[in-house]
């Protein structure tokens, strides 16, 4: 037992040894006397301080250098890191731009699909909403005030027309439906009244960008600082902006009516300038051949004329106005945001103009094709037979013919005219009822 217990006391290795073995002790005090003994210097114990001095300043140099490199590949990880995440974030902006943008586009394409550029100022609303954002947009129209009509009266009779116009809010983005919908603003509230003035020519002047200021428009930068603005609600801190969308209309029965009538004068114009030009080039030709005859030169004088112009359509103006706002965000509209919405509602508004006059046109080409149809259809030749046989039998009866004496010498008797006249074909009757209506339908609208 004793012997057991120090036999395990030198299996056991002492400290200072355990301490000499470490490789940064006992390997460097290797190698150092290693070197020393192949050197053999003079002063062996300085020259193996020296080493131990010099390996040491170089071992150091060693970490600082790898120090230095972990440093390094520190950065470039944390760099390529913050460069992949920039691009992952450009990317997601891009495509938040182009899905953006497919947005906007599949706006204006629904708007080109629309039957009624009217119906679409609701989207116009939410599309500047999105774009801008805003708290709010809302689309109001100036028209007079309404009063109680009677049944027997006319289309515009509800219009009180002795009364101010005011504006009636009809649109509005999701957010703002409820709260503007159906409200009217009367010329006393506010100051959005001015945009339809004539003499109002207050452009923004805070603005430097020369496109902003060149739009009419209204703008308030802080709305809390000015009595002026009528609030729905609770005044909250934020800018305001309306925008006049004031369009030239001609989708009216009066405008329709004039267009057909300067189409024709038109085509009127048009037909005599050809034929005077006929005329003259006809007395040209003959003044040429006869200046021939007598064996001289004659060059012939072309008329000159003016072409002839199609008037303009006739148009009545209809104004509506689309207010923004940001209150409750406390910031202004920036230019680009008031850049973007001035630029929509301008390219919406000569977009109306476009729709009405292309549809007007439309119809009014439609109806004087129908007329011309119509002009052909006289000139047929079963027409014309049907109006030979009722020309004849009007002259029948205008001036009958002498009664002949019957058998016996007396006058033969006379004949129930209702009663023994032959009836026509019904086939004539129909297309002769078919002629007078079409005769009275053309000469609403004559084509020469």
């Amino acid at each position: 037992s004793k012997f057991k217990t120090e036999y395990k006391s030198i299996q056991k290795e002492h400290a200072d040894v355990s301490y000499y073995k470490r490789d940064d002790i006992s390997l460097i005090i290797s190698k150092g006397l290693s070197q020393t003994c192949m050197e053999q210097p003079r002063n062996p114990i300085e020259f193996f301080a020296n080493w131990l001095i010099e390996y040491n300043k170089v071992q150091k140099k060693a970490k600082e250098q790898q120090s230095e490199e972990a440093e390094v590949a520190k950065l470039r990880d944390k760099f390529q890191d913050n460069l992949k995440r920039k691009e992952n974030e450009e990317q997601q902006l891009q495509k938040e731009f182009e899905q953006k943008q497919d947005e906007n586009d599949q706006f204006w394409t629904r708007l080109e699909a629309s039957e009624d550029p009217y119906d679409n100022l609701g989207e116009l609303a939410e599309y500047l909403h999105k774009n801008i954002g805003s708290t709010g947009v809302y689309v109001g129209q100036l028209e007079a005030p309404f009063k109680e009509i009677t049944d027997d009266a006319d289309e515009e009779a509800h219009l009180d027309k002795t009364r101010p116009e005011i504006i009636k809010f009809q649109y509005a983005n999701a957010d703002h439906k409820d709260l503007m919908v159906g409200t009217d603003l009367q010329p006393s509230q506010g100051i959005t009244h001015q945009v339809f003035s004539e003499e109002f020519t207050n452009f923004n002047e805070t603005v430097t960008e020369e496109k902003v200021a060149l739009f009419k428009h209204l703008f308030v930068p802080e709305v809390v600082r000015t009595s002026d603005v009528h609030y729905w609600k609770v005044p909250k801190l934020g800018s305001y902006m309306a925008i006049p969308l004031v369009y030239n209309s001609c989708l009216s029965v009066d405008s329709f009516k004039a267009s057909v009538v300067d189409y024709n004068d038109y085509i009127k114009k048009v037909k005599k300038q050809e034929d005077d030009i006929k005329v003259h080039n006809e007395q040209q030709e003959a003044m040429k051949t006869e200046k021939a005859a007598a064996g001289e030169t004659y060059v012939p004088v072309p008329l000159e004329v003016e072409p002839v112009q199609l008037p303009p359509i006739h148009t009545e103006m209809k104004k509506f106005v689309v207010c923004m706002d940001t209150m409750g965000q406390d910031r202004q509209f920036s230019e680009d945001e008031m850049h973007f919405a001035l630029e929509a509602v301008f390219r919406y508004k000569k977009y109306w103009e476009h729709f009405e006059q292309e549809k007007l046109i439309a119809d009014r080409d439609a109806l004087i094709s129908e007329k011309e149809a119509d002009t052909e259809y006289f000139n047929e030749e079963k027409v014309t037979g049907i109006r030979e046989k009722e020309e004849a039998l009007v002259e029948a009866r205008i001036n009958p013919q002498p009664k002949e004496e019957g058998e016996d010498g007396q006058a033969p008797e006379k004949a129930d005219s209702k009663k023994d006249q032959p009836e026509p074909p019904e086939e004539e009757k129909d297309q002769s009822v078919a002629i007078e209506n079409r005769n009275r339908d053309v000469m609403q609208i004559k084509l020469q």
